[in-house]
């Protein structure tokens, strides 16, 4: 818990109590408890790599163009649901995170992305994905980033899928490029390399 914001209510009710009591002794504790959360409390805004609403319009545009209505996306975790809004394309990473079949599924992504490329696409062929939204929030590093949660903060392997997406897609055999823009870019998954 970043900001303590979890425990306000908690905080809120046990502050309520000490300062209606009588006893001295209580209402210093509870206003030093105060005084140490609010000190200890991080009031910067969290390090975020999000795309802004303008960096979707492009590739929402695309996605509902250039692709079958059936198509099947794959995509992270916190884009799907972008695209199942604006496209009506199926999704495999859906947001509901209290799911732990999705919470299983999103840790396999990692693990794949982080692998090597027949990792990936053995995941994304499992999952039946016609598309592969690569975005570099991939590469990103910091403790909120997909990286720490895959455990991955350490140098990447350079024929990782990941850096594959990243720096050189005209090597992968199961993925083609069909789209790309500056923070995206789609590819398609081959049935056969």
């Amino acid at each position: 818990v970043i900001r303590y914001f979890t425990f306000l209510g908690f905080a809120a009710a046990v502050l309520a109590a000490g300062i209606i009591t009588r006893r001295i002794w209580w209402k210093l504790i509870v206003i030093v408890a105060t005084v140490g959360q609010l000190m200890a409390l991080n009031g910067q805004p969290l390090e975020r790599q999000q795309p802004a609403p303008d960096e979707y319009r492009p590739i929402v545009k695309w996605l509902g163009e250039d692709t079958p209505t059936n198509a099947i996306l794959l995509a992270a975790i916190s884009e799907s649901p972008v695209f199942l809004a604006h496209t009506g394309r199926r999704i495999i990473m859906h947001s509901k995170f209290e799911n732990q079949r999705i919470r299983e599924r999103y840790r396999e992504m990692l693990e794949a992305i982080y692998g090597g490329e027949e990792q990936f696409y053995e995941f994304a062929h499992r999952y039946g994905a016609d598309y592969f939204v690569y975005d570099v929030g991939f590469l990103h590093g910091g403790p909120e980033s997909r990286r720490y949660k895959a455990d991955k903060m350490e140098r990447l392997d350079p024929n990782c899928a990941a850096m594959l997406f990243e720096n050189q897609p005209d090597r992968l055999r199961h993925f083609r490029l069909e789209f790309s823009n500056a923070r995206f870019t789609v590819f398609r998954v081959l049935t056969s390399p």
